[in-house]
Protein backbone atom coordinates (compact mmCIF):
# COMPACT_ATOMS: atom_id res chain seq x y z
CA UNK A 1 0.00 0.00 0.00
CA UNK A 2 1.28 3.47 -0.85
CA UNK A 3 1.74 5.95 2.00
CA UNK A 4 0.40 9.44 1.50
CA UNK A 5 2.96 12.19 2.13
CA UNK A 6 2.10 15.10 4.47
CA UNK A 7 2.48 17.56 1.55
CA UNK A 8 -0.27 15.73 -0.37
CA UNK A 9 -2.56 15.84 2.68
CA UNK A 10 -1.90 19.58 3.05
CA UNK A 11 -2.65 20.19 -0.64
CA UNK A 12 -5.89 18.21 -0.36
CA UNK A 13 -6.89 20.26 2.70
CA UNK A 14 -6.32 23.49 0.78
CA UNK A 15 -8.32 22.12 -2.13
CA UNK A 16 -11.24 21.41 0.20
CA UNK A 17 -11.21 24.90 1.66
CA UNK A 18 -11.03 26.61 -1.74
CA UNK A 19 -13.39 24.40 -3.75
CA UNK A 20 -16.24 26.35 -5.38
CA UNK A 21 -18.01 23.55 -7.25
CA UNK A 22 -18.25 19.78 -7.20
CA UNK A 23 -15.88 17.41 -8.90
CA UNK A 24 -16.75 16.60 -12.48
CA UNK A 25 -13.33 15.59 -13.74
CA UNK A 26 -9.73 16.01 -12.66
CA UNK A 27 -6.72 14.78 -14.55
CA UNK A 28 -2.95 14.87 -14.37
CA UNK A 29 -0.14 14.09 -16.78
CA UNK A 30 2.87 12.41 -15.23
CA UNK A 31 5.76 10.00 -15.74
CA UNK A 32 5.83 6.44 -14.40
CA UNK A 33 7.93 3.28 -14.50
CA UNK A 34 8.00 -0.03 -12.62
CA UNK A 35 9.74 1.77 -9.76
CA UNK A 36 8.17 5.25 -9.96
CA UNK A 37 4.42 5.68 -9.63
CA UNK A 38 2.28 8.54 -10.92
CA UNK A 39 -0.64 9.84 -8.85
CA UNK A 40 -3.69 12.07 -8.84
CA UNK A 41 -5.77 12.90 -5.75
CA UNK A 42 -9.09 14.56 -4.92
CA UNK A 43 -11.73 14.87 -2.23
CA UNK A 44 -15.15 13.45 -3.14
CA UNK A 45 -17.88 16.11 -3.23
CA UNK A 46 -20.21 15.98 -0.25
CA UNK A 47 -23.41 17.19 -1.92
CA UNK A 48 -25.50 16.06 -4.84
CA UNK A 49 -26.66 12.69 -6.04
CA UNK A 50 -25.37 9.38 -4.68
CA UNK A 51 -25.76 5.77 -5.79
CA UNK A 52 -26.49 3.52 -2.80
CA UNK A 53 -24.83 6.15 -0.57
CA UNK A 54 -21.65 6.48 -2.66
CA UNK A 55 -20.31 8.60 -5.47
CA UNK A 56 -19.56 6.65 -8.66
CA UNK A 57 -16.26 7.55 -10.35
CA UNK A 58 -14.48 6.32 -13.46
CA UNK A 59 -10.68 6.39 -13.13
CA UNK A 60 -8.39 5.94 -16.15
CA UNK A 61 -4.58 5.53 -16.35
CA UNK A 62 -3.69 5.94 -20.04
CA UNK A 63 -0.46 6.20 -21.99
CA UNK A 64 0.07 6.94 -25.64
CA UNK A 65 3.61 5.55 -25.64
CA UNK A 66 4.59 2.38 -27.46
CA UNK A 67 4.87 -0.75 -25.26
CA UNK A 68 3.32 0.99 -22.27
CA UNK A 69 1.16 -1.03 -19.88
CA UNK A 70 -0.30 0.84 -16.89
CA UNK A 71 -1.62 -0.62 -13.65
CA UNK A 72 -3.99 1.28 -11.40
CA UNK A 73 -4.67 1.47 -7.65
CA UNK A 74 -7.39 3.79 -6.35
CA UNK A 75 -7.72 4.11 -2.58
CA UNK A 76 -9.02 6.29 0.20
CA UNK A 77 -6.37 7.92 2.36
CA UNK A 78 -7.09 5.52 5.24
CA UNK A 79 -6.30 2.54 3.00
CA UNK A 80 -9.62 0.90 3.89
CA UNK A 81 -11.00 0.73 0.34
CA UNK A 82 -8.38 -0.23 -2.25
CA UNK A 83 -9.55 -0.76 -5.86
CA UNK A 84 -7.13 -2.29 -8.41
CA UNK A 85 -7.07 -2.93 -12.15
CA UNK A 86 -4.49 -3.87 -14.76
CA UNK A 87 -6.23 -3.72 -18.15
CA UNK A 88 -9.52 -1.80 -18.33
CA UNK A 89 -11.52 -4.74 -19.72
CA UNK A 90 -9.85 -7.17 -17.31
CA UNK A 91 -10.66 -8.02 -13.72
CA UNK A 92 -11.34 -5.29 -11.18
CA UNK A 93 -10.87 -5.81 -7.45
CA UNK A 94 -11.90 -4.12 -4.20
CA UNK A 95 -9.63 -5.15 -1.32
CA UNK A 96 -8.73 -8.30 -3.27
CA UNK A 97 -12.36 -9.31 -3.97
CA UNK A 98 -13.36 -9.65 -7.61
CA UNK A 99 -16.07 -7.23 -8.80
CA UNK A 100 -18.83 -8.37 -11.15
CA UNK A 101 -19.76 -7.18 -14.63
CA UNK A 102 -18.87 -8.08 -18.19
CA UNK A 103 -16.64 -6.29 -20.74
CA UNK A 104 -19.78 -5.19 -22.62
CA UNK A 105 -21.26 -3.68 -19.45
CA UNK A 106 -18.00 -1.88 -18.65
CA UNK A 107 -17.85 -0.44 -22.16
CA UNK A 108 -21.48 0.73 -21.90
CA UNK A 109 -20.88 2.52 -18.59
CA UNK A 110 -17.63 4.16 -19.80
CA UNK A 111 -19.23 5.33 -23.05
CA UNK A 112 -22.31 6.72 -21.33
CA UNK A 113 -20.39 8.12 -18.33
CA UNK A 114 -17.46 9.90 -20.01
CA UNK A 115 -18.23 9.38 -23.68
CA UNK A 116 -15.27 7.11 -24.34
CA UNK A 117 -13.24 4.11 -23.30
CA UNK A 118 -9.47 4.07 -22.64
CA UNK A 119 -7.40 4.38 -25.81
CA UNK A 120 -5.61 1.03 -25.67
CA UNK A 121 -6.38 -2.45 -24.33
CA UNK A 122 -3.36 -2.26 -21.97
CA UNK A 123 -4.53 1.01 -20.36
CA UNK A 124 -5.99 0.68 -16.88
CA UNK A 125 -9.49 1.82 -16.00
CA UNK A 126 -11.86 1.12 -13.16
CA UNK A 127 -15.31 2.09 -11.94
CA UNK A 128 -15.13 2.85 -8.19
CA UNK A 129 -17.53 3.85 -5.42
CA UNK A 130 -16.50 6.09 -2.51
CA UNK A 131 -18.43 7.84 0.25
CA UNK A 132 -18.91 11.60 -0.17
CA UNK A 133 -16.26 13.59 1.71
CA UNK A 134 -13.54 10.94 1.36
CA UNK A 135 -10.08 11.93 0.14
CA UNK A 136 -8.85 9.49 -2.51
CA UNK A 137 -5.75 9.01 -4.63
CA UNK A 138 -5.18 7.11 -7.87
CA UNK A 139 -1.72 5.58 -8.39
CA UNK A 140 -0.39 4.16 -11.64
CA UNK A 141 2.76 2.17 -12.35
CA UNK A 142 4.27 0.83 -15.55
CA UNK A 143 4.43 -2.98 -15.89
CA UNK A 144 6.82 -3.30 -18.79
CA UNK A 145 9.91 -1.19 -18.13
CA UNK A 146 12.02 0.78 -15.67
CA UNK A 147 12.21 3.56 -18.29
CA UNK A 148 9.93 6.51 -17.64
CA UNK A 149 6.72 6.52 -19.70
CA UNK A 150 4.10 9.25 -19.85
CA UNK A 151 0.70 8.55 -18.30
CA UNK A 152 -2.52 10.50 -17.91
CA UNK A 153 -4.63 9.80 -14.84
CA UNK A 154 -8.23 11.04 -14.84
CA UNK A 155 -10.98 10.81 -12.23
CA UNK A 156 -14.52 11.52 -13.46
CA UNK A 157 -17.65 11.68 -11.30
CA UNK A 158 -20.55 10.02 -13.16
CA UNK A 159 -22.93 9.80 -10.19
CA UNK A 160 -25.58 12.18 -11.57
CA UNK A 161 -25.59 10.42 -14.92
CA UNK A 162 -25.62 6.96 -13.36
CA UNK A 163 -28.58 7.72 -11.09
CA UNK A 164 -30.55 8.85 -14.15
CA UNK A 165 -29.59 5.94 -16.44
CA UNK A 166 -29.48 2.88 -14.18
CA UNK A 167 -32.15 1.56 -11.84
CA UNK A 168 -31.81 -0.23 -8.52
CA UNK A 169 -34.45 -2.73 -9.67
CA UNK A 170 -33.70 -5.89 -11.66
CA UNK A 171 -30.44 -6.26 -13.58
CA UNK A 172 -28.36 -3.20 -12.76
CA UNK A 173 -25.04 -2.69 -14.55
CA UNK A 174 -23.62 -0.29 -11.95
CA UNK A 175 -24.58 -2.55 -9.08
CA UNK A 176 -22.83 -5.46 -10.82
CA UNK A 177 -19.66 -3.41 -11.32
CA UNK A 178 -19.30 -2.03 -7.79
CA UNK A 179 -20.50 -5.01 -5.71
CA UNK A 180 -18.72 -8.31 -5.06
CA UNK A 181 -19.17 -11.15 -7.54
Amino acid sequence: MTKIKPAVLFALSLLTLSAQAGLLNISTNNLQSRTASASGCTIIEGGGATFQGSKILIVFAESNEENSDSTLVVQDLKGINVWTNDDWLGNRYLNGSLRGGTPAEITTVYNSGVGRTPGRPTDAGILVAFTPGEAICAFSKEKTTDNLKSVSISITDITSLSTKNYSLQGHDILKDLVEAK
